[in-house]
């Protein structure tokens, strides 16, 4: 669960406004099931190797979409290319995600 993870190495953690970092990176709760939306302050663009942690508030039942910021949707990938398979996200996981230009890649 959430505390559990910020509790985990809170010298790693930091938090600005709404928006929790761990390692610099922005992380955030996101909301739907399979189409998710997230808002995080500072993101006003997509850009290659742009990263966030995610806190998956529902599981996946096949492929799967982010939407940060109504910037658009972008697909979620694992393996580089593969769409994720039903019950590939659990319900309160924490992924790291990283935008490669096109899609997101689902890292961990």
């Amino acid at each position: 669960n959430t505390a559990q993870f910020l509790a985990s190495d809170k010298s790693r953690l930091y938090q600005e406004d709404d928006v929790i970092y761990v390692d610099g990176v922005p992380g955030g709760t996101a909301a739907g099931t399979d189409t998710y939306t997230i808002t995080i302050d500072g993101i006003e663009a997509y850009a290659a190797m742009q990263s966030l942690y995610k806190l998956f508030t529902n599981p996946n039942t096949g492929s799967k979409t982010l939407n940060v910021n109504s910037l658009g949707a972008k697909t979620l990938k694992k393996s580089v290319s593969t769409n994720l398979a039903g019950g590939d996200i659990l319900a309160g996981q924490i992924k790291l995600l990283v935008y490669d230009g096109t899609n997101f890649q689902v890292i961990g």
